[in-house]
C-alpha cells in the first residue's frame, strides 16, 4: 500500500494540493488515522484515499465540509501515542554528514554554478536547505515551549531569504549550515522524549496556511531534503548512494503520484495503484524513488506494454 506525503520540496513551481487544517491527526494506541482527500495533483484527485504507508504517519486532511472516510494503520516506531519517525531519525545524521563532507571539499568557485534544478545555483540549494534546517528546529523549540509555530513567515519571506542567502560566503554558509543542523541534531532527539501532544502537534507551513506538517513527520521530511538535495547539487553524488531502506520508504511515500503498479528487483516490495492498471514499472528501489521525484528519464527501469508512464515534478 502507498500514501502521498503532504509535504513538498522546495520546487518553485505553483503548488496544487489544496488542504484544510480541519481534523488533523489521531492517534491511538500506537495507531495513525490515515486518509486523505487527494486535490489536483494527486492521480486519485477528488477522491479519498486510504491507502496507508507502512512507516509514516499521514497528516489527516480534507477540504472543509468534506466527509470523512478512514481507517488506523499500525505505524512502526510509534510508542505510546508518539508518530515520530524513528528510522529516519537514526538515517538522518549519515545524510546530514554525507551533506557536510560534499560541501567541505566543494571549491568556492563550484557555488555559484547551476545546480540541477531550473534557476537555482548550487548556493541556492544549499541556502535552502539552511533555511529549512532553521526553520524546522525552530517549529519545535516553539511547540515544546506552547507557542505558535509555522516553518516559514510567508512564502514571499522564504523565497526572498533564500535569494539573499544564496549568494553569502561559502564559508558562512557552511558555518551556517554546520549550526543549523546542530540545533536541529538535538530538537529532534528530543522528540521521543516529549509528550505526545509535541510529537503530534501540527505546524503550518506558513501563518494561516492549511498546508502544514506534524512535529512527528520532522526527520522524515527533513532526511528526504537532504538525501534528494544532495544530489541536485549535481557534484557526483548520485542517487543510488542512498540507503535502500531510505529509497523503500520514499517509493511508498510517493507510490501514489503514478498510475502504475510498481514492482522493486532489488527488494520484495510491489505497490499497487488505486486504479489497479495493468502497467508494471521495475526496477531498483534507488531508480524508483529517484523516478517518482519527478528527477530523471527514468534510467534503470522498465514498464511492462509500453513507455514509463508521466511523472510530475515534484
Amino acid at each position: 500500500m502507498s500514501s502521498e506525503t503532504s509535504f513538498r520540496l522546495c520546487s518553485r513551481a505553483p503548488r496544487m494540493m489544496s488542504w484544510s487544517a480541519t481534523a488533523v491527526l489521531e492517534v491511538g494506541r500506537c495507531s495513525v488515522v490515515r486518509s486523505r482527500w487527494c486535490g489536483e495533483s494527486c492521480p486519485s484527485r477528488g477522491k479519498w484515499s486510504n491507502r496507508c504507508s507502512h512507516s509514516l504517519p499521514v497528516v489527516t486532511t480534507a477540504p472543509r465540509g468534506a466527509r470523512t472516510v478512514s481507517r488506523t494503520s499500525d505505524t512502526p516506531g510509534c510508542q505510546d501515542g508518539r508518530v515520530t519517525d524513528l528510522d529516519a531519525l537514526r538515517r538522518l545524521p549519515g545524510a546530514e554528514s554525507a551533506l557536510a563532507d560534499v560541501l567541505a571539499a566543494l571549491p568556492d568557485a563550484a557555488w555559484s554554478e547551476p545546480s540541477a534544478l531550473p534557476g537555482w545555483t548550487r548556493g541556492h540549494v544549499v541556502a535552502h536547505l539552511v533555511l529549512n534546517a532553521e526553520g524546522m528546529a525552530a517549529a519545535v523549540t516553539a511547540v515544546r515551549e506552547g507557542r505558535p509555530a509555522t516553518l516559514y513567515a510567508s512564502q514571499e519571506a522564504r523565497d526572498g531569504d533564500i535569494e539573499g542567502t544564496a549568494t553569502a560566503d561559502p564559508t558562512v554558509l557552511r558555518d551556517r549550515l554546520r549550526t543549523a543542523t546542530t540545533v536541529l541534531a538535538a530538537a529532534l532527539a528530543s522528540l521521543p522524549d516529549q509528550p505526545p501532544e509535541v510529537d503530534t502537534a501540527f505546524v503550518p507551513r506558513v501563518p494561516g496556511s492549511d498546508r502544514g506538517f506534524v512535529i512527528g513527520e520532522l526527520p522524515w521530511m527533513r532526511e528526504r531534503e537532504v538525501r534528494i538535495h544532495l544530489v541536485d547539487l549535481d557534484v557526483g553524488h548520485g542517487h543510488r548512494a542512498w540507503p535502500a531502506t531510505f529509497s523503500e520508504q520514499l517509493v511508498t511515500s510517493l507510490a501514489v503520484r503514478v498510475d502504475a503498479t510498481l514492482s522493486a528487483s532489488d527488494a520484495d516490495r510491489t505497490w499497487h495503484d488505486a486504479q489497479d492498471t495493468a502497467t508494471v514499472v521495475t526496477g531498483s528501489l534507488a531508480d524508483l524513488a529517484w523516478w517518482l521525484t519527478g528527477r530523471g528519464a527514468g534510467g534503470g527501469l522498465s514498464a511492462d506494454g509500453g513507455p514509463l508512464p508521466h511523472v510530475a515534478p515534484w
